[in-house]
């Protein structure tokens, strides 16, 4: 075999070792994320991430949604089904990095939603007065106009500035230059 060929290999070899090496550790550090995540995108939509919250800890894994139940396994490779209507299963859907994604409680077999039609906040007069009065003497921002003024007068500072210095320099310039051409001894 051609050296150049057999150096070729070896390197595509030791590359392609340090890629399967990285996906290995990132899949290790993120306890199975990055493999599960990557199933459920090159699904292209078929596949649904699910965020299974067990009692001690919380893990993803990939589901299907089939003839209206929601199926995927748990860590004991148990196949779990979850029936729901269509309507409000796209209600449970949320989208996450670029991924659809259920939260599932493991214990009770069932999905986890966040409704917030039921929470009720309460209200601290004073302390809405004191917020109000902050942002009514917030300090007004300057506007288009004034921050381009500002900027061309920067600019301007700092070309004066430019030129004095290198008119400072210039008669030490022409002198060095005629030296050279031996004009000037």
């Amino acid at each position: 075999m051609n050296p150049v060929m057999l150096q070729l290999i070896q390197y595509m070899t030791a590359f392609g070792g340090l890629v399967i090496l990285f996906f290995l550790t990132m899949n290790f550090l993120t306890k199975g994320f990055f493999a599960t995540y990557l199933r459920v995108k090159a699904s292209q939509g078929r596949g649904v991430l699910v965020r299974i919250h067990s009692a001690v800890d919380l893990y993803y894994k990939v589901g299907k949604w089939e003839d209206g139940f929601l199926k995927f396994k748990n860590r004991g490779k148990e196949q779990k089904s979850i029936k729901i209507d269509e309507a409000s299963f796209k209600k449970l859907i949320h989208h996450s990095m670029g991924v659809a994604l259920i939260e599932v409680e493991e214990e009770g077999n069932k999905i986890l939603t966040t409704d917030w039609e039921v929470v009720k906040f309460q209200v601290d007069v004073g302390r809405l007065n004191t917020t109000l009065i902050r942002i009514k003497n917030r300090p007004v921002p300057k506007s288009k106009q004034e921050q381009i003024l500002i900027l061309l007068a920067v600019l301007s500072f700092l070309a004066i500035l430019f030129l004095a210095f290198k008119l400072n320099n210039l008669e030490q310039i022409i002198t060095e230059i005629g030296k050279i051409s031996g004009n000037i001894n």
